[in-house]
């Protein structure tokens, strides 16, 4: 069998030295099936969808598993805060301002319908995930959220659900994500990013770095997951 792995930071391994440790990999030495990984750190979702055509257009593969980012981030922002951007602006509030959490999910739902159509015409089988637990049907879908799976592998439960998730929506600057939450989220939004945080704050994690990303023992973790979750 052969595996196409599409993804971010969270399928490369950012933190990670060893690249045999990422879950692409792990599950290449669990499965013994060939695995093929196109993945950087930073990817928004409109490069995964050209990665994904471009790839199973020009190849065979059995499987495809995607691994979509915040559908908040965009090519210089996201609703995220990052006190380095210089771009954090006008344009980018202006952005957010005229775009709704319903909009951004079905620009995603398009990107995700326009993989399947290219997996069909090869007859691939796609598997998509969400590394924050984006999910705009979840009750239609029901995504799988590596965030949310190694919280729980933590013993962190997530109580208060958010339609769109990256850390760092509630530092004291971000302005522009305190107004788009206010617009587009339920009252108990900060509360449910307050449950993410943990992630990264509990002290004694063993599946998160204190960026948030996975350890090598979360993408041990999740490899395993999706290799259960497949029946690989």
């Amino acid at each position: 069998m052969k595996i196409l792995c599409i993804g971010d930071s969270w399928t490369k391994g950012y933190g990670i030295e060893n690249i045999n440790q990422t879950w692409p990999h792990v599950l290449q030495s669990i499965t013994g099936h060939e695995v093929t990984v196109v993945a950087n750190h930073g990817a928004r979702n409109e490069q995964m969808l050209l990665w994904a055509e471009t790839e199973l257009t020009e190849k065979n593969y059995d499987l495809a598993v995607i691994g979509w980012s915040g559908i908040t981030r965009k090519a210089a922002w996201s609703l995220s805060y990052n006190q380095d951007e210089e771009v954090d602006s006008a344009e980018r509030a202006e952005f957010f301002r005229t775009h709704s959490v319903r909009k951004l999910q079905h620009y995603w739902m398009i990107q995700r319908r326009k993989v399947e159509m290219v997996a069909r015409s090869k007859k691939t089988n796609v598997v998509h995930f969400s590394v924050f637990g984006d999910d705009p049907f979840p009750d239609k879908f029901n995504l799988l959220s590596y965030l949310e799976h190694l919280a729980n592998e933590e013993g962190i439960y997530f109580k208060h659900s958010i339609p769109v998730f990256e850390f760092d929506f509630l530092h004291e600057n971000n302005i522009v994500t305190q107004e788009f939450a206010r617009r587009n989220f339920d009252s108990d939004w900060e509360r449910a990013c307050v449950e993410r945080e943990e992630v990264r704050f509990n002290k004694h994690k063993t599946l998160f770095l204190d960026c948030g990303h996975p350890s090598a023992k979360g993408h041990e973790v999740w490899a395993k997951y999706i290799k259960s979750s497949m029946n690989l």
